[in-house]
């Protein structure tokens, strides 16, 4: 940092930081931990629980330096989620700002409760007592002399499915993160990147504030995304590259127009989860020249990067790369949830071009870059860990994800495997059927398409899932659906076979619920019954026939699908 010290490193609304004052900050903060916490010890774990600021920013520095590793709490858990994360981590210590001292006085209301209670002290950050600190210098021995191999952070998955993992990032996957990708963007001194998102989430704290670090570039954060103010914040920092994540994209292409989006000077577009239908719109609408989509899990050994802005790839695999890469596609076994293996040697099938298979990363222990640091609970790491896949003896981290990869080496994300919809002895990938559903807002209709989510629903009688979409719109259950209904309906007919237009079509007005990084949440609606409707809800449901159609879910037709008089 003090190669940049004069340079502006953090920016929040009206606050700045330079990179020499952040070094002085972060310094005054591990002098105060260590009177706070004077039993720390390098190699222990500190749960760090704050809003978006600089100085969680400079917590995580001092900590760092220190030798401790810092796991970053989700400031949306709480109670017996939060108590989970500390625990799977293995935190000896909470340090917490005192917006979140009601959170952590509910998860540890009294410390006497139990031993696993005992074992975490909490500190709240605006109790400790700086004044007798004010040394902006490190003393002598303070600092602790890390390896390339320990632990900096634990950042925890969504937990969109189970409960929240902390996945280990070591100082040296940090630094390569945002090596690698400085080397691809090509940065210039002048650049500014603005980060919407939650400093807890590793798009937010390894690459993009890896990227300004590793470069001496502003780093410009919120403290919280705001579709309102996105383009604002961009005009007066003078953006040049914005972070997106999930479907943050969607929403800003979905927005009003706003006479900031004329005026920006954002050059570069890096993230993960663009989707292929608003790719297009999103770059048209808003002027923005680059588009660098990649693919990357906190936990993966691996990773893709697409470089040229090929519309909907995550990155690209050419035969001459894919012989080096650690990334393989091996052909997936839908029936038991595994990749496929050939019976006459029991080992995996690599894909060929325009197959689907699930995105692995094969594990080099004997190169940091392709080990697989896993999670804190090693019974969590090994269930990512699969074995004798190319050649008896190997192995590989499996992602979880399907994707197919063209005759170019584009590699293409198809859907998560716990995603995919097994209906009338078919597979369906819900991504694809979100896609076509939301292209129907490409047609004049007054009551648009806001939110979709697809995911399936168990039906008496029936094996799989059937497929339902949850749809926001402007207003549900009034003669406006009738128009959205006959357009879905002709998309579905004209894109998808029969088995994978969705079985229900259920319309809300209501947010559809979100982890904090964007990505839908898809428990609590899974039911079809009209007696479980929230207000201003309807569900309808698709009939068989010569003349399909979509009819409104009364308790009539509801009860003729228990009973088998209406089959679906």
């Amino acid at each position: 940092m003090q190669k940049h010290a004069t340079q502006t490193a953090l920016i929040l609304e009206e606050q700045s930081l330079t990179f020499g004052q952040v070094d002085q900050i972060s310094n005054q903060y591990a002098r105060m931990a260590k009177a706070a916490f004077d039993q720390i010890h390098p190699g222990e774990t500190v749960a760090l629980c704050m809003e978006n600021c600089p100085a969680y920013i400079c917590w995580v520095l001092a900590l760092a330096k220190l030798g401790v590793s810092v796991a970053l709490l989700n400031t949306n858990v709480k109670g017996e989620g939060l108590r989970h994360c500390v625990a799977s981590c293995g935190a000896t210590f909470i340090l917490y700002s005192k917006e979140f001292r009601g959170v952590i006085n509910e998860a540890y209301p009294n410390k006497k409760n139990s031993d696993e209670e005992n074992t975490v002290a909490l500190q709240c950050i605006d109790d400790m007592d700086g004044t007798t600190v004010s040394s902006a210098a490190m003393p002598p021995g303070l600092i602790h002399d890390v390896k390339f191999s320990d632990t900096v952070l634990h950042i925890f998955t969504s937990g969109t499915t189970g409960l929240p993992k902390a996945a280990k990032i070591s100082h040296l996957r940090y630094y390569g993160s945002s090596l690698i990708f400085s080397n691809l963007l090509r940065l210039k001194a002048d650049d500014v990147l603005y980060c919407p998102l939650p400093l807890y989430h590793s798009s937010a704290i390894v690459l993009g504030l890896g990227l300004c670090f590793h470069n001496g570039i502003p780093f410009v954060m919120t403290q919280k995304f705001s579709v309102r103010n996105f383009w604002n914040v961009c005009v007066q920092h003078e953006v040049t590259i914005v972070q997106y994540i999930g479907e943050l994209c969607r929403y800003l292409t979905s927005a009003p127009f706003s006479p900031d989006e004329n005026y920006h000077t954002v050059r570069i577009a890096i993230g993960n989860g663009l989707s292929r239908d608003v790719w297009v719109p999103f770059q048209e609408r808003f002027e923005i020249p680059k588009i660098m989509e990649f693919y990357s899990a906190t936990e993966a050994n691996v990773g893709l990067v697409n470089p040229t802005g090929k519309v909907g790839a995550c990155g690209i695999l050419s035969s001459l790369l894919a012989k080096k890469h650690p990334g393989k596609l091996l052909k997936f076994d839908y029936e038991t949830g595994q990749p496929y293996r050939d019976p006459n040697n029991g080992l995996c099938v690599e894909c060929q071009f325009g197959e689907i298979g699930e995105f692995v990363g094969m594990i080099n222990a004997t190169d940091p870059t392709q080990k697989f640091d896993g999670y804190s609970d090693a019974n969590e790491s090994q269930k990512k860990i699969l074995s004798n896949v190319l050649k008896q003896g190997d192995k590989c981290f499996r992602s979880g994800d399907l994707m197919t990869r063209d005759e170019d080496g584009y590699v293409y994300f198809v859907d998560r495997i716990g995603d995919t919809i097994r209906w009338k002895g078919e597979n369906i990938s819900t991504t694809e059927v979100e896609s076509v559903i939301q292209c129907c807002n490409e047609e004049e209709n007054s009551n648009r398409i806001q939110e979709c989510v697809v995911h399936g629903v168990s039906v008496p009688g029936y094996e799989g899932k059937a497929g339902m979409a949850l749809l926001k719109t402007a207003s549900a259950g009034d003669s406006n659906n009738r128009l959205l209904l006959e357009s879905i309906q002709i998309a579905l007919v004209d894109k998808l076979p029969e088995y994978a237009r969705p079985v229900f079509l259920r319309f809300t007005t209501q947010t559809i619920d979100t982890t904090a990084t964007f990505k839908y949440r898809k428990q609590g609606c899974e039911g079809f019954d009209p007696a479980s409707l929230a207000a201003k809800e309807c569900i309808f449901v698709r009939t068989k026939g010569d003349d399909e159609t979509f009819v409104e879910m009364t308790e009539s037709v509801y009860r003729g699908i228990l009973d088998g008089t209406i089959r679906l």
